[in-house]
Parts: structure tokens; sequence; C-alpha cells
């Protein structure tokens, strides 16, 4: 059963949008709110067109292209598609933002994929690749990143399956019995009404501000004491771009960070309210 069968599957992309956030994958999956569609996800879509009909090369083609797939797993049907792939492999193109293979490593995504390929192929060993496409048609300037998924972790995988699809029905139960009947309107209002104050408040202190500094700086003034307050500046060192080992380095360290959240259990979750005004 999968939430309390509202939905007869889930997904790769689902389960790893439940991994990084619950509250946005109830928001998209138990409130059914659209999700936001920016000009970087239609270009991507145009790209994956394109090397599907073969407008485009790609360093990573193999067989089967654009593969939609159901498969069931712990009894949870789960559908993915692959954008091209053979027993025991598979490639997803990615456009944007430049990858790591360190990101590749623990993306949840890629790592669920693999599974409903070994599901699907019967393959006890997956290579999941990522193809970075670069901003050009020259597809030789693309990279490849790649992970071999053996027999061991497509079982712990299957393993973290379970438990997410468990965790998920936990969550809509909760969600289920939410209820607004004790939210003040009238706090509401007066947060919205507070927030904009605020806004104007802060335009109209950074004008002052910034006629202040000006003219402390016009008299050569590093602080200046007043009957109201104490100004001074600080100051703040800006550095040139980290070199390429450095950030590479960096990176790597992050994403040894993000596996190890991925692994453990949080100690408990903490709550802060925020508000976006309409």
């Amino acid at each position: 059963m999968f939430y309390l069968d509202k939905r007869d599957h889930t997904s790769p992309s689902a389960l790893a949008m439940f991994d990084k956030s619950p509250a946005q994958f109830a928001d998209t999956y138990f409130a059914g709110k659209k999700m936001f569609v920016n000009s970087a996800m239609k270009n991507g879509t145009e790209v994956h067109k394109d090397i599907e009909v073969g407008v485009r090369g790609a360093k990573l083609i193999f067989e089967e292209r654009e593969t939609k797939a159901t498969v069931d797993i712990q009894g949870v049907p789960m559908m993915f598609i692959c954008d091209s792939h053979e027993t025991g492999k598979f490639v997803d193109y990615k456009t944007g933002k430049k990858w790591t293979q360190e990101q590749v490593d623990i993306d949840t995504k890629q790592e669920y994929t693999a599974l409903g390929v070994a599901k699907l192929t019967g393959a006890k060993s997956v290579e999941g690749s990522i193809e970075w496409v670069a901003p050009s048609d020259d597809h030789k300037k693309d990279e490849v990143f790649t992970v071999v998924y053996d027999a061991k972790r497509l079982k712990e995988i299957e393993a973290r399956y379970k438990k997410t699809i468990k965790a998920i029905n936990e969550a809509y139960e909760e969600w289920l019995t939410q209820s607004d009947v004790f939210v003040d309107a009238r706090d509401v209002k007066a947060y919205s009404e507070l927030i904009n104050a605020k806004k104007n408040i802060d335009i109209q202190l950074d004008e002052v501000k910034a006629r202040i500094a000006e003219a402390m700086d016009s008299g050569g003034l590093q602080k200046h004491k007043t009957d109201y307050g104490n100004f001074n500046f600080t100051s703040r060192a800006v550095y040139p771009p980290i070199p390429e080992k450095l950030a590479k380095a960096q990176t790597k360290a992050k994403a040894g960070v993000d596996k190890w959240k991925k692994e453990t259990e949080p100690v408990e979750f903490t709550k802060t309210l925020a508000f976006r005004a309409i």
C-alpha cells in the first residue's frame, strides 16, 4: 500500500524529494500542488528530445531510449524513465550546472533508478551514469560520471526503499489530521501588515545609513559618536576565486557530509515558521 492507495505508484524523483524535504513532498504529492517549471527545466526537456531523435549526439547512448517502465518493489510499484539503457546499464542526461563525481556517487534518484533497472533487466549489478550535457552542440564536450551499484549496494537501496515507503505512509496519516482551526486570522493579518511595514522601514533605514556612511567617508571618519549611539565602519576581506584543487576538495568534503546525513538517523527535527506575502 502506498499512502492509503491515494497513489498507485512511486518514482525515483518522488522518493528523492521525500528524502530531501518531506514538507515539499507533502505539498506536491499529498496536497497536489503543481511544481514550478523554470526555463532551465524546459531547456533540459528540449535537449532530451534532441538526443532521443538524434538531432544532438551524446557520449553514452544505449539500445533503449526514453523507456518508461514500472517494476514492483516490496509490494509498491515504482515507475521510472530511463533516458537510455540496456541490461545492467543506464544514463540520465543533465543540463544546467555541471555535476561532479562526488555528487553522482550519493545521488538518491540515481540509486533508485539503478534499483529499477536491476529489477527490470534482471541484472545483478548496474552501471548508472549521469552525462552532463555541455551548453554546446558538440557532445564531445559532455562529461560522464559513472557509479557501479553492485549486489550489496542494490540490496541496501531496496531496504531503504521499504523504509522510505513506510515513512511516507506514516507522514500521510499525520498530514490527514492537520487542521487550521487553531490559527487566528487576526494574527495572520497582523503579521502580514507588520512584515510589509518592516520592509518599508528597512528601505528607509538603508537610505539614511547610506547618507551617514557617505558623510563619514567625506570627513575621513572611521567612528562617529552621537547622543543616540555610535557608528563605525567594519571591513571584510574579499578573496579571489578558490583554486580549483581546493574547490574540488571542498566539494568532496560536502558530499561526504551529505552521505553521512543520508545514512544517519536525525536526533530530532526542529521547526521554523516561514511566511511569504501574496
